[in-house]
């Protein structure tokens, strides 16, 4: 079968693989930002899952859930010798055809979602550069007397910053980096957490990050690394990604751009939360920034980011 799938068998670990008997690790593919050669489906394993269900990663309109929880099954299995080995291959190979099929009818191909302009190609990296040479020093210095105020807030070096897997673009899983503003989850998971409001969680000084978009700043590192850019949709984290495709169709399409520190939807709808209309809203707005990129809309999102963080409109809440 010719998708790949991405498995986490432990907090903090990553697996690739294809779909096969063996299902072999494999690193990601080796230049960071390329599109696949060809459509590709990913399955995630739930960190610290003791049962070792599989969700499905980007589902779209393709196989549900429970087919591709029985093909990771059968994966899992090992085969005996003799008639039942036999079996198994042909049940396991007659999965993989129908997915297979299925999947290349459902999967959205990168290289049509592509914007062909000279500036999105050629002017907007230059210009990402250039900012970046300017931003750098700046953000560092801004970033120094925030991180001694999160220590002292915190009580702890070690939640000054926060770290969190996310999903970027073409599905690539990176991790990204910003000021913590919430205290730490400890019964639940980030998905339950987030489900029930992120507003419970925020601390006081978090609450001054968000409402000005100073806890992105680290995220400068993301681009310097390549995982990101000024500008583009939000990236999610993996679970709400999940939880996005499956209620709102062709959420996928927003993952054709990298993702950026601001956007079209986050100046126009703040923080959504486990609401699928909001989310159908973001969507709406990704799409009109990427069928609609140019050096003008660039500039009028950038100057409107600067606004609202002056306002301090940067924690409005929508779900």
């Amino acid at each position: 079968m010719k998708g790949t799938f991405l498995l986490n068998h432990s907090p903090g670990s990553v697996r690739w693989g294809t779909y096969g008997y063996g299902h072999e690790s494999r690193p990601a593919p080796a230049r960071r930002g390329a599109p696949p050669k060809e459509p590709s489906t990913m399955i995630r394993h739930p960190s610290g899952s003791a049962a070792g269900e599989l969700a499905s990663f980007d589902p779209f309109s393709g196989p549900s859930l429970a087919e591709e929880q029985e093909l990771a099954e059968l994966m899992r299995q090992p085969a005996a010798a003799g008639p039942d080995q036999a079996a198994h291959t042909s049940e396991l190979d007659r999965l993989e055809a129908e997915l297979d099929e299925r999947l290349e009818l459902s999967l959205p191909r990168w290289d049509q979602l592509e914007i062909p302009s000279v500036y999105a190609r050629w002017v907007r990296p230059v210009l990402t550069l250039t900012i970046l040479l300017f931003a750098l020093p700046a953000s560092l210095l801004v970033m120094a007397p925030i991180a001694l105020i999160n220590w002292f807030a915190t009580g702890d070096h070690r939640l000054i910053f926060f770290t969190q897997e996310r999903v970027g673009q073409y599905g690539h899983v990176f991790r990204i980096y910003k000021f913590r503003t919430m205290r730490p989850v400890t019964e639940s998971g980030d998905f339950e957490a987030w489900s029930r409001g992120d507003k419970n969680r925020v601390t006081p000084f978090g609450r001054f990050l968000r409402s000005t978009h100073l806890d992105e700043v680290p995220q400068i590192l993301n681009i310097l690394l390549g995982d990101m850019n000024f500008i583009g949709p939000r990236p999610e984290m993996v679970a709400v990604h999940n939880w996005a495709c499956r209620e709102v169709p062709g959420f996928e399409r927003r993952l054709a751009l990298r993702p950026g520190i601001t956007g079209l939807a986050q100046i126009t709808q703040g923080y959504a939360g486990q609401c699928p209309e909001a989310y159908a809203e973001k969507l709406a707005g990704d799409e009109r920034y990427r069928e609609g990129l140019s050096f003008a809309m660039d500039v009028r999102i950038l100057v409107a980011t600067a606004f609202w963080m002056v306002r301090g409109r940067g924690w409005n809440w929508q779900g």
